[in-house]
């Protein structure tokens, strides 16, 4: 969720949104420039305050960064400050990196994500070592109670198809519903596609055999809707370009003008899940760390469902930008079917039905994050702290400890006020972990056309952005990391 970070293509034999995370861990980013430049980012898929990380209050941090004074442009990279600060701030420190002869500055990091709540690597270690679903889950959100929920429905949001109309193939038992009126009626064989479209006189069910007609019932060919489909155990979603997917539940189609719609996902909650755990961790992990993953995943869903306005027609989205979801499986446009639940994920979610964690009676915010390297972040609320996490990097990850570049022409492109960029300082770190922890603040300094000295300060996530990984393979993976020296 999951989010930074995860969220696109399965690797290592992991979910859409483990490896990207969330990109899952499914996030809200921003970075922020401050004296010569301002610069923000917001990074769509990052719905869960990406890189928003605070200290734990009741911590205090001292830190001693042995070193030489350096304030010439020229000097190596030295740690010059020693502080002690009230762990609800960020620790300040003085680390001065000139640019390479090279123009390239080679990393070292921890960590993909927001590092917020549920490690999934964190959760496939302590699994590994034989830790129940619970205990998992307990850690990752301390101060929470395990409760259970029946299993009503959620309408998730199909992002894909939002402002378009949805095609759904001819089933057996295949119903059509206005459920402004409470008209239902089981739709004929016969035709190949069925849809509802928008006009500015309302929503209009047409079906397709060599060219789209209105579809009349309740003696009406126009309704004010939201029509819903539904009947069979799954539907088949065709696309524009011949591909389609198979959901469970209902499809609901909602007027957003007079031009589009929306196409909701109708379908019990753990129904729901059979959809997301698969897209989220790996099948092939460890029943618990699967397990987990479905309470995480099930306490979230309760929690966006239980917080959507009023004024919404859906609870929770498909993407990263909430969590991944599939549904049954895919068709290419040659019709070869892929299917996307399985096995050990369907178990997990069974095993684990209507379980969710509660922080005073009520569903948490369960967000995850694919691994916090070590160290969770603090994401603001009592079940969401900052605390060392030694299951995380007990399997290993590519993504618990790594390595990457950034250059002195990609940071110049992402802050072009910083002119030519002669050195990167480091003057504010969260205090946990390696380094001194994840990169608060950071100071670009360099010289104008003109030859006046700039300085532009932004965060650490600023630096992230100027050279992603996966989009680019050896760019970083968060805001955890160190420039290494030679």
């Amino acid at each position: 969720m999951f989010f930074p970070f995860r969220a696109s293509s399965e690797a290592e034999g992991g979910g859409e949104r483990l490896l990207s995370n969330r990109v899952k861990d499914n996030a809200r980013g921003a970075d922020a420039s401050i004296g010569t430049a301002v610069v923000r980012s917001a990074f769509g898929l990052m719905r869960k305050r990406l890189f928003a990380v605070r200290l734990h209050a009741d911590r205090r941090i001292s830190r001693v960064l042995a070193g030489v004074a350096a304030t010439a442009l020229g000097l190596s990279g030295l740690f010059v400050a020693a502080t002690s600060r009230s762990a609800a701030a960020t620790i300040t420190v003085n680390e001065i990196y000139p640019v390479p002869a090279g123009g390239t500055f080679s990393l070292d990091g921890h960590g993909w994500g927001h590092g917020h709540g549920l490690s999934q690597y964190g959760a496939q270690g302590a699994a590994s070592l034989g830790k129940t679903a619970d205990q998992i889950t307990a850690f990752y959100y301390p101060n929470t109670a395990r409760s259970t929920l029946p299993n009503t429905s959620i309408r998730v949001l199909l992002q894909a198809r939002r402002g378009i109309d949805s095609q759904l193939y001819p089933a057996v038992g295949l119903t059509v519903s206005d459920l402004a009126s409470g008209t239902k009626v089981t739709l004929p064989s016969g035709p190949t596609r069925w849809r509802a479209v928008t006009d500015a006189a309302g929503l209009h069910v047409q079906s397709y055999s060599n060219s789209w007609v209105p579809f009349a019932f309740g003696g009406k060919t126009v309704v004010a809707g939201p029509v819903q489909f539904g009947g069979p155990p799954s539907l088949r979603l065709g696309a524009v370009d011949g591909s389609s997917r198979e959901y469970r539940g209902a499809l609901r189609v909602v007027r957003l003008s007079a031009t589009a719609v929306d196409s909701i996902n109708v379908l019990p909650l753990d129904s729901y899940l059979r959809g997301v755990v698969p897209r989220e961790s790996s099948s092939s992990w460890q029943p618990a760390a699967l397990q987990a993953q479905s309470i995480a995943a099930r306490s979230y869903s309760a929690y966006k469902r239980a917080h959507a306005p009023s004024t919404q027609a859906f609870d929770i989205c498909d993407t990263s930008m909430c969590q991944v979801y599939g549904g049954v499986s895919s068709y290419s446009a040659s019709g070869t079917r892929t299917v996307l639940e399985t096995t050990s994920t369907n178990d997990a979610v069974r095993q684990t039905a209507g379980v969710v964690r509660t922080y005073q009676g009520q569903p948490i915010f369960a967000e995850f994050t694919s691994s916090n390297g070590g160290w969770s972040t603090d994401g603001g609320l009592p079940y969401l702290v900052a605390r060392r996490d030694d299951w995380d990097g007990a399997v290993y990850s590519t993504v618990h400890s790594w390595t990457a570049t950034v250059t002195a022409a990609q940071l110049q492109a992402r802050f072009p006020s910083v002119g030519t960029l002669k050195r990167l300082r480091i003057t504010g770190r969260d205090g946990n972990g390696e380094w001194g922890g994840r990169v608060k603040t950071v100071v670009l300094e360099g010289v104008n056309s003109a030859g006046a000295a700039t300085s532009v300060t932004t965060t650490g996530a600023g630096v992230y952005y100027a050279h992603t990984w996966p989009a680019s393979s050896d760019g970083l993976r968060g805001t955890w990391w160190t420039v290494r020296v030679p």
